[in-house]
């Protein structure tokens, strides 16, 4: 892909350049209104857009929406980690791109716009839309390819390569728990895996004072996003199996309801001590539809 890709940027003869995938849907008025960011905000080489995501069947699910940066230096940090341009809501100017000899590489095959993203933050401006100018088609295939061993080594050796403009290194471990794609959290291993997250952050940070490669607040914002996201990602497995014990015992309960009220239960008690609250209201709840079922028959007959 990254070989067709230059060769379109090399023989496009315009004054920007539009990216998107043949699936995705880009709004009527997306190209006039990122023409006219770029052409009222002359110091931006490239922006990008919020998106709606659309499922395997084509069907709109506006709850799930990109809250990306928007401004320069807080994509910059936040490219640490993270690729905060959607690649398909991309404009970019094609004589920028070509004073600093800025193309894809296939070396990073899965993580091709992360790593030019990562590596152009350095010389160019980006900035990010609010406006949503485009639906983007959610496979499961999407992230199949990174989450497998190529891709995943590829989006650590991105992020290898911003850690060294900060002269810093990881061990394996930690940069396996830096990677998004690989970090793995459990009730074992969250005390550790936080502990050694914090003690990164603080590396990233001290470094940084020296060399001066991202603004403070920036910088703050990409690794707290970094550790809420951790934090997170063993809430979500938390649920997940707290979704699937409320679908067990009782299949008519209604489960956004669960989560709301016992997910918060996960910071104050612990799994344990959470699931056990669940099931005695869920039990609880089922006892009460069985006898209002019973008094019903009864009361019918």
């Amino acid at each position: 892909m990254s070989l067709s890709i230059n060769n379109g940027i090399g023989k496009a003869r315009g004054k920007y350049i539009a990216r998107m995938d043949a699936d995705d849907i880009s709004l009527p008025n997306r190209l006039e209104d990122q023409v006219k960011y770029l052409e009222d905000n002359p110091d931006i080489s490239i922006c990008g857009t919020n998106v709606t995501y659309l499922n395997e069947k084509g069907i709109e699910t506006p709850l799930l929406r990109d809250n990306f940066p928007l401004t320069h230096e807080y994509i910059k940090a936040g490219l640490m980690f993270y690729c905060f341009i959607r690649h398909p809501t991309v404009m970019l100017k094609k004589d920028i791109m070509e004073e600093y000899n800025l193309m894809y590489d296939g070396d990073f095959n899965s993580s091709e716009d992360f790593e030019l993203w990562s590596r152009a933050c350095h010389y160019i401006k980006f900035a990010n839309m609010q406006q949503v100018l485009l639906k983007y088609r959610f496979h499961s295939s999407n992230y199949t390819g990174l989450r497998k061993n190529e891709g995943a080594n590829n989006y650590k050796k991105v992020m290898m390569d911003s850690f060294r403009r900060l002269e810093i290194t990881f061990s394996s471990e930690e940069l396996q728990l830096l990677c998004p794609l690989t970090c793995e959290i459990n009730e074992l291993n969250k005390k550790h895996v936080i502990e050694i997250l914090q003690a990164c952050a603080q590396k990233i940070r001290e470094a940084n004072r020296i060399k001066h490669v991202y603004e403070n607040e920036a910088l703050e914002y990409a690794l707290e996003l970094r550790m809420g996201w951790t934090k997170h990602k063993y809430r979500h497995k938390v649920i997940t199996v707290i979704r699937k014990i409320a679908k067990f015992i009782n299949p008519y309960n209604n489960v956004s309801f669960v989560i709301d009220k016992f997910s918060s239960h996960l910071e104050l008690y612990g799994v344990v001590s959470t699931l056990k609250q669940l099931y005695i209201a869920l039990v609880s709840s089922e006892r009460r539809r069985y006898f209002y079922e019973k008094r019903k028959s009864s009361d019918n007959n």
